[in-house]
């Protein structure tokens, strides 16, 4: 009977553990902030100067200039207020941005042009990858929304919003290594590679994130609480950050349990003038969680 009962604990215990690592209830949400640029899109964090940029595309009119103005870049703090702006004019549609760190400089997801855009602090342009997925004409606006950096392999990760909805592991020369198709989200709107897990964090507008091995495996999903949210990325303490394009806001998570040893990013080369003016893998479907509910 006593062994009967240790198995039975055993079992339950185990159940209790898949539960929570399935439906990922290690994040709470501590705060909103509002954020002043209109469609924010893509988010990254800054170990630099401890902050986080978001892009948007190019726009015109009134509303535009009120709310951040045009495309480009703008770094905020972790309270959604607008630091700086770095205004691209050779921008076409800017959708996700990813820092490097062992280079100091940023990698720019551009949909429409189906590029990946490596730029230093002052704007310039370093070097375009051209992204080797094929579209029709009809999927212009959906392209790459998103995109990562491994600084262990140097691999950079882009994600295709859908037809298909893939994401694609490129080398630092912009081959193919590998890619996945995420058949879990109607959509995928931003990813994030943490080095400290080595896994991908796959953001979808059906208000979920999906975490994947770099193969392809789903390991948990978690619901955020922004409607139609547009980036994702972790700080250096594993504070994780979503940003919303519709309502123009930051939501910040903050872990239920802080690592005692807080993640340790690359040291980047830092300057000293901050950023101026093979096959597709087969899964079950997660059920996306509804809009505002959270573990």
């Amino acid at each position: 009977r006593g062994d009967l009962m240790h198995l039975l604990t055993l079992i339950l215990a185990a159940l209790v553990f898949l539960n929570s690592s399935v439906q990922g209830a290690e994040y709470k949400l501590s705060g909103t902030f509002h954020v002043a640029v209109k469609d924010p899109s893509g988010l990254t964090y800054d170990p630099v100067h401890d902050s986080l940029w978001t892009v948007r595309d190019h726009g015109s009119g009134l509303a535009e200039k009120l709310m951040g103005g045009g495309g480009g870049l703008f770094e905020i703090d972790k309270k959604g207020k607008v630091l700086k702006k770095m205004p691209l004019k050779a921008s076409n549609d800017l959708e996700g941005i990813a820092y490097r760190a062992d280079t100091d400089t940023f990698l720019l997801a551009e949909e429409r042009n189906r590029e990946v855009v490596e730029i230093d602090r002052a704007g310039k342009t370093l070097r375009t990858i051209k992204v080797p997925i094929k579209w029709g004409y009809r999927d212009l606006n959906h392209g790459i929304e998103g995109v990562a950096y491994d600084p262990k392999s140097k691999s950079i990760f882009v994600a295709n919003e859908k037809n298909p909805r893939q994401v694609m592991e490129l080398t630092e020369d912009g081959n193919v290594a590998s890619s996945f198709e995420v058949s879990e989200a109607s959509d995928i709107s931003d990813l994030y590679y943490d080095a400290t897990t080595g896994r991908l964090l796959v953001l979808s507008h059906e208000n979920i994130l999906l975490e994947f091995t770099r193969k392809g495996q789903l390991i948990k999903t978690f619901p955020v609480e922004a409607d139609k949210a547009e980036g994702v990325t972790k700080d250096s303490k594993g504070y994780l950050y979503v940003i919303c394009e519709a309502t123009s806001t930051l939501y910040v998570y903050a872990p239920e349990v802080i690592p005692a040893s807080a993640p340790v990013p690359v040291t980047p080369q830092a300057t000293t003038e901050k950023a101026g003016g093979k096959g597709a893998s087969q899964r079950t479907p997660a059920k996306p969680k509804s809009s505002g509910s959270k573990k």
